[in-house]
């Protein structure tokens, strides 16, 4: 339709269809939902749904209840993408409260959440599980300038941070090669930073978090929230992109490495723990780089540079600040965060080689995988984390979980033995382990055969047609 206006108007010529796509996903078109294979949208909205949840109520029980009710609204409105709740929530007019029957603020909500985009495993992007690669800096943001250590008063006053090339692609093909899950912006911001080459000023860096006190921070960034939701003690990894190194001007502001391993926040909490990865990781990660250039080399390709790891890098991972870069937020939820910074020439070498990417994630993973789960509690690095973290809620949470279904287990043998004495079933003693089969109960004299059934049914004891235990 656009085409046919241009034409018809004779003073622009016919767009491809290129430039067509970026317009559709800037302005918020359909063409973005395109078929992707680490794309579970379905997963997606319950995750947005219970994130949403969580300031509803403080039970873990409640939460559900309200996660259940969030998810239902969104499905009878046919809201079942999260580029469908990023375009309405974006609108003035309020659309996606009038078709989601949300209040205002909770639409606000969701779409901050869908404007980050969840890729990998479905369980991974649900449950948490496996590991995590986050790639905030694929777009254009802006920040607040610090200057000595405070903020500017002047509102005008931002600088703007250029996007990473090549970060987001990484992050999802290293979640996809390990089964983990990436959490990117999602593809119309990227479209609309592309097209603008400007920061979108609803979006803020989520690298670069102001520390409230309190753990308000907690609260305050859609990708913490997220970040929150994983499983305590799995590996976060966040990927960035650094200057290659000259050996001159920016080898001596930033050293003379292509993949910084920063350690500073997880150094923080646990100073052996984060020596153990560092080693392990080095040494995985220069295993991978000799085998990537041998390789190379026997094929004829000797361009292909000499990658080096730096283990103790400037870019820690930790800002000296008082913000929190997303390494320091994983810490202190539980996580096992480390930032990874590639230079340009590397990020090009893994992205034209996917057995050296496979490689590449598969050595980091596996180098977490070898070291002895951490064992901090606390962040030491920051004042406003020296207690309570969300870890402590989620393990209440689990030890709610576990108490519920103990008392549900006790319910469910009450009601059968008060059933069995009902239909003149006299046990001859407490229910020890599996209720008996239902074939095992003896028949009574004049019942008919269904009887026994009958009253099970009644009382809800059946949970489907192919399961006969109670």
């Amino acid at each position: 339709m656009l085409n046919a206006l241009l034409v018809k108007s004779k003073k622009h010529p016919p767009l491809r269809t290129a430039a067509l796509r970026d317009l559709a996903a800037a302005t918020g078109g359909d063409d973005v939902d395109a078929d992707v294979e680490d794309m579970h949208p379905a997963a997606s909205i319950a995750v947005y749904a219970s994130t949403l949840a969580e300031r509803r109520a403080t039970s873990s029980e409640l939460r559900g209840v309200h996660a259940a009710d969030i998810a239902e609204r969104l499905h009878d409105a046919k809201l079942t993408t999260p580029h469908q709740l990023r375009r309405l929530s974006l609108r003035a007019d309020g659309a996606l409260s009038t078709a989601s029957r949300l209040p205002e603020h909770e639409c606000a909500d969701l779409g901050e959440l869908a404007a980050i985009e969840l890729r990998g495993d479905k369980g991974a992007v649900l449950h948490g599980e496996g590991s995590l690669f986050t790639a905030p800096h694929g777009v254009f943001l802006r920040r607040k300038i610090v200057s000595g250590g405070l903020e500017t008063n002047d509102e005008n006053e931002w600088e703007t941070h250029y996007p990473e090339g090549w970060t987001t692609f990484l992050a999802c093909a290293f979640a996809k090669t390990t089964g983990g899950a990436s959490m990117t912006w999602c593809e119309s911001e990227r479209t609309r930073s592309r097209l603008f080459r400007a920061p979108n000023p609803a979006l803020a860096d989520p690298n670069c978090l102001d520390d409230d006190g309190a753990n308000a921070w907690m609260s305050k960034s859609p990708w913490t929230r997220l970040l929150a939701r994983r499983q305590r003690g799995s590996l976060h990894v966040d990927v960035h992109g650094r200057r290659d190194p000259d050996g001159a001007e920016t080898s001596a502001q930033i050293g003379d490495g292509d993949c910084d391993l920063g350690f500073g926040a997880l150094e923080a909490l646990d100073a052996s723990g984060a020596g153990r990865l560092r080693a392990a990781m080095e040494r995985a990660l220069n295993d991978v780089f000799a085998r990537w250039r041998l390789r190379r080399e026997k094929a004829g390709d000797f361009d292909l540079p000499a990658f080096t790891v730096n283990a103790r890098p400037v870019l820690t991972g930790r800002r000296p600040d008082g913000r929190l870069t997303l390494s320091q937020q994983g810490c202190a939820l539980g996580l096992v965060s480390v930032q990874i910074e590639l230079s340009m020439r590397l990020r090009r070498a893994l992205v034209e080689d996917e057995r050296a990417r496979g490689e590449f994630a598969a050595a980091v993973t596996d180098a977490a995988a070898s070291c002895a789960p951490l064992g901090y509690t606390t962040y030491a690095g920051i004042d406003a984390m020296h207690k309570a973290v969300a870890t402590n809620a989620r393990h209440d949470a689990r030890i709610h979980r576990v108490y519920d279904r103990q008392l549900a287990k006790i319910d469910m043998e009450r009601e059968v033995e008060r059933v069995r004495a009902e239909v003149g079933y006299a046990s001859s003693g407490p229910v020890v382990g599996a209720i008996p089969r239902y074939e095992h109960f003896p028949k009574i004299p004049g019942q008919s055969s269904g009887a026994l059934h009958d009253v099970y049914f009644r009382r809800g004891l059946y949970e489907d047609d192919e399961n006969d235990s109670a």
